[in-house]
């Protein structure tokens, strides 16, 4: 068997045990070691994102703690902004870590996390994401949405406040650079 039949075995057969609900950390490692292809899409998904729609977290746990990507797109969205919309704290908070994650990663419609964490309407998760340096909490959809707008209609009063706390922080970082001599 040739080495690139070997490897997408290996793919097909970690798909299998994500679809199954079998993985284990022995069997992802046993894998990954033959090759299997941890970021693999085909028929829009991968396995990261079948053990997440499955709410198997411990599986997806170990996926990002062994290199699955947050940033990997299925149907136009990455699975970290998918994450954000139902996903736990701590499976967040491992995306989050990840240095390489695209935290200005935007849908088909320019939304980004800070958008889908207002329509989720968790103040965990949006303080999580506000907490964060890297994110931008005044970020525009494509229709000119911004978080605060989602927010108005779908958030109790404490979210908005927050939301404007950072975001006046945020504008007040950017005047200061764009100032700057």
């Amino acid at each position: 068997m040739s080495l690139t039949a070997h490897r997408r075995m290996s793919t097909e057969i970690l798909l299998h045990h994500c679809i199954r609900g079998t993985l284990t950390k022995a069997i992802l490692e046993d894998l990954l070691e033959e090759g299997a292809a941890i970021d693999h899409v085909v028929n829009f998904t991968c396995p990261l994102w079948i053990l997440m729609t499955k709410r198997n977290w411990h599986g997806s746990y170990l996926m990002l703690q062994y290199g699955a990507s947050p940033n990997v797109r299925i149907l136009k969205q990455s699975i970290f902004l998918k994450a954000i919309s139902f996903a736990p704290p701590f499976i967040i908070d491992i995306m989050l870590r990840n240095t390489n994650l695209d935290v200005d990663a935007k849908d088909a419609f320019g939304y980004g996390c800070v958008h889908y964490a207002c329509e989720r309407n968790d103040p965990v998760i949006m303080q999580m994401l506000l907490s964060d340096p890297r994110i931008n909490p005044i970020s525009t959809a494509t229709n000119g949405d911004t978080a605060m707008d989602i927010l108005r209609t779908t958030a109790d009063f404490n979210l908005v406040q927050r939301l404007n706390m950072h975001t006046l922080i945020a504008t007040t970082r950017r005047n200061a650079r764009l100032t700057r001599v």
